[in-house]
């Protein structure tokens, strides 16, 4: 059966309309067919710039064929949700969000961290490298320290690698009042106390003692050790065979003059204990007069020199 043609005359539109012409499509001489006012295809309607579907919760699909896509060139999605499928940036591609603000939950913020690395620079102000004080007040926790100044308290908990001195005391003793030692060993000076409660008990503690002294005119033996005030111990003492004493430092003198000037310097290694501890310097001798801080012989000869006693904590 033939094709049946119905077309207007020549130079005028063909224009297909209801009876009192509220609706009409016209097939114009430009190419064009104009819907008025609008034009329903199954549940489609086109009305203006709107598509609409008709039947009742009705979804509109856009279903390319094959491997083709739907290419939009610009897009606004009512309300600012998509919430029905994952949205994929493509390799090589940018989701920028600069001119805006891209928020996101507590977890996902946390997942973000735990996945970066995340550099002081990142988190400073313009372009310094320091953390704003906002950052700074807020850390809590640190990993380990290898390098770098601080200038506050740590907290117990925290650790920092072997080898690195953690904690610290010191006295340097010096006068004018002359300070001496004969005998039995006791304690040389009160002064000169120190007491340091270790950071862990698994640490070490290095103590050191550096002291002149005047041994006037004397051939005779000086001993020296650490003293544990606290727990009336000796500091990590040698032990002792038969009747030889068990001390950390031992020297025999010569005599020369009544101004023959020594020195007294050694250190302990020990285990760090619990809690505040004070120690001490205890010194004896073989019954000789040891002369401290300062010497009898008053001339340019004779000399006022202090004594030096620390302890450092070492990280183990």
């Amino acid at each position: 059966m033939a094709d049946r043609i119905l077309k207007p005359d020549s130079g005028n539109d063909l224009v297909l309309q209801n009876d009192d012409g509220s609706a009409k499509i016209e097939i114009n001489e430009n190419g064009t067919v104009v819907a008025t006012p609008s034009l329903q295809v199954d549940n489609l309607l086109i009305n203006g710039n709107e598509i609409a579907s008709q039947n009742n919760n009705g979804n509109i699909n856009l279903v390319p064929e094959g491997s083709g896509n739907v290419n939009i060139q610009r897009v606004d999605i009512d309300s600012g949700t998509i919430d029905g499928t994952d949205v994929t940036v493509g390799a090589g591609k940018t989701l920028d969000v600069s001119a805006g603000t891209f928020t996101t939950s507590t977890a996902q913020k946390q997942a973000i961290v735990d996945g970066s690395t995340i550099e002081a620079q990142d988190l400073a102000s313009g372009s310094g490298t320091s953390l704003p004080n906002n950052v700074q007040d807020a850390i809590t926790r640190l990993g380990t320290v290898t390098n770098g100044t601080f200038n506050s308290s740590i907290g117990a908990s925290a650790t920092f690698p072997a080898g690195k001195i953690v904690g610290h005391t010191a006295v340097q003793m010096q006068q004018t009042t002359q300070v001496t030692s004969a005998g039995s060993i006791a304690e040389l000076d009160t002064d000169l106390r120190l007491t340091y409660t270790a950071k862990s008990s698994s640490n070490k503690l290095l103590f050191q003692v550096y002291a002149w002294f005047c041994s006037p005119n004397s051939n005779h033996l000086s001993w020296s050790y650490i003293w544990n005030v606290t727990d009336s111990a000796k500091v990590n003492g040698p032990t002792a065979d038969g009747s030889r004493k068990s001390v950390h430092w031992a020297k025999r003198v010569s005599a020369y003059d009544p101004n023959d000037f020594n020195d007294m310097n050694y250190m302990v290694f020990a285990d760090a204990p619990s809690g505040a501890k004070t120690y001490t310097i205890y010194y004896g001798t073989e019954g000789k007069s040891d002369q401290f801080y300062e010497s009898s012989l008053s001339s340019n000869s004779g000399v006022n020199a202090p004594i030096t006693f620390s302890i450092l904590e070492i990280q183990q």
